[in-house]
């Protein structure tokens, strides 16, 4: 098999390998970007953006471009791989997010009405790990965010 001309990313996450319109004498460059984006899903230490900057504003020149292409093309493979029908067109996104948020809204509810019913003493936890499920449910609620819903807190959950 011939070698490329072009920089290649390696296949990654389930994903095939993407060969890049960038000469193969950047391929350790855009190695260097997908490098420094896998190091971020790691340790996550620092926001996703502050991170590309800060290895972005140490390198000269055109290489620059080169990697945050091999960064920003690891990010895409891994968000993919998260997507196991990925949408195609904006009407797709479109209909995936409000779908989504649907489910997240109805999920909301659920968990609410759990919660509304556990404070009012409908619902009484008779083990340990059934009291530190609902403590989990309440934390799972306060976690998904609808701006105009309320919010039922943990707070007196199991108190008479």
């Amino acid at each position: 098999m011939p070698e490329s001309l072009n920089a290649v990313l390696p296949s990654a996450d389930g994903q095939p390998a993407i060969e890049t319109q960038w000469s193969a004498k950047y391929q350790e460059v855009i190695d260097g970007g997908v490098d420094a984006f896998e190091r971020w899903l790691a340790e996550q230490n620092e926001p996703l953006a502050r991170c590309l900057i800060s290895h972005k504003q140490r390198l000269p020149g055109r290489i620059v471009d080169a990697f945050e292409l091999g960064f920003l093309h690891r990010l895409e493979q891994r968000l993919r791989s998260q997507n196991p029908t990925p949408c195609k067109n904006v009407e797709q996104v479109t209909g995936a997010l409000a779908l989504g948020n649907r489910a997240t809204a109805m999920m909301r509810l659920s968990l609410e009405s759990t919660l509304q019913l556990a404070n009012k003493g409908e619902l009484r936890p008779c083990t340990e790990e059934a009291a530190q499920h609902l403590v989990k449910t309440a934390d799972l609620a306060a976690a998904i965010s609808m701006p105009d819903a309320s919010f039922v807190s943990s707070e007196g959950l199991f108190h008479d």
